[in-house]
């Protein structure tokens, strides 16, 4: 079909027309009379037959086409020629529903770009935070249900408000603000003031003040308690307790440290460290003992325990040296006046002498 330009209608209101791009079949047309039609006319389609080939116009997202002017009708939330550009930029939350325009329309109880935000009426005071319509979240020291200052000035560190103008003051603690202190002092290391001056310690402390750390058993050999159960320890002391003594060159064949650097030694074991074996009846005339409870004469000694001399005995002169006071006579010089004047004193001095006695000694001692 074609439309005809310049065609004459009895009626405005009859046609000739033309099929739509696209669509088959016979137009139904009314004869013309003597109305003449503008030229150039497009008259709206009616009365069309035949299958439709092709949409002529793609909606999606749920919109409609308009036959007539050949657009899609979009739903709401949506936008552009085929429906297909969301209007707002998020879903809307809550019950919202999105406009064309691009913004939410939200319920009454949230509020934001995609009604994400609940709404509290009244608003939340003193920095309280909306969680759910109609319910604040308020910090911990306002129990009111918007967050409302309820204690004005507020409570002091040792109470919490609780109700209009009332704080419930924490133990140690009173005044109509609980600004004052049952124990000035302090109670440290944990502790609770009970009473007035009266302090509650924890667990490893004691004192007024609970500043004394407990170690029990005490520290031993002048250790210092510095914290709960630990002492400090002074030189060569160890333990838990400072209970041992330190031997820092150790003690050797059984022998036990019993003060600073002080070994006891064992009957089998002498020397500061106890490293020396210790013979048992013990060695003589100088001889050391070995192992095995053995001794090692010197020479000119035999036996088993060194106790026979094998050697010539003669006499020697020894000498020796013997002191004794002596009374001695000393000039003394003295003052006279403007004069020096001379007197002898008396006093005893040590003298020493040299003595020889004879003695039996064996030869090549």
């Amino acid at each position: 079909c074609r439309p005809r330009p310049h065609v004459s209608c009895p009626e405005t209101s009859s046609w000739v027309g033309f099929c739509p791009e696209s669509s088959q079949g016979k137009m139904e047309t009314r004869p013309c009379n003597a109305a003449p039609c503008s030229p150039h006319s497009q008259p709206e389609p009616s009365n069309l037959t035949g299958p439709i080939e092709k949409d002529l116009c793609e909606c999606h997202n749920g919109g409609t086409c308009h036959l007539k002017r050949r657009t899609c009708h979009c739903p709401a939330g949506y936008q552009g020629r085929h429906c297909e550009i969301r209007a707002c930029p998020g879903p809307c939350l809550h019950g919202g529903i999105c406009h064309n325009s691009g913004h939410c329309s939200c319920p009454p109880e949230y509020t934001g770009e995609t009604c994400q935000t609940p709404v509290c009426r009244p608003p939340c005071m003193n920095g309280g935070q909306c969680v759910k319509p109609g319910v604040c979240s308020c910090p911990s020291n306002s129990n009111h249900p918007r967050c409302a200052t309820m204690c004005p000035g507020g409570c002091e560190p040792g109470g919490a408000c609780v109700s209009p103008g009332v704080c419930r003051c924490l133990p140690g603690f009173h005044g109509s603000l609980c600004q004052e202190s049952l124990c000035p002092q302090g109670c440290y290391n944990g502790g609770q003031c009970l009473a007035a001056n009266q302090c509650n310690c924890s667990a490893g402390w004691t004192g007024l003040d609970c500043s004394t750390p407990v170690c029990e058993p005490a520290c031993q050999r002048g250790g210092r308690c510095v914290g709960p159960q630990r002492c400090l320890c002074p030189v060569a002391t160890h333990g838990p307790t400072c209970q041992n003594y330190t031997c820092t060159r150790g003690c050797y064949n059984g022998g036990m440290c019993v003060g600073p650097d002080l070994c006891e030694c064992p009957v089998n074991a002498t020397g500061p460290t106890c490293a020396q074996p210790l013979c048992d009846p013990p060695c003589e005339n100088g001889a050391a003992c070995g192992s095995g409870n053995t001794c090692l004469c010197a020479p000119h000694t035999s036996g088993t325990r060194c106790q026979t001399r094998n050697c010539d005995y003669r006499f020697v002169q020894e000498p020796y040296t013997r002191g004794f006071r002596k009374l001695v006579k000393k000039r003394v010089e003295t003052k006279c006046g403007s004069n020096t004047c001379y007197r002898t004193m008396a006093e005893y001095q040590t003298v020493y002498k040299t003595f020889y006695r004879t003695v039996y000694k064996c030869a090549g001692d």
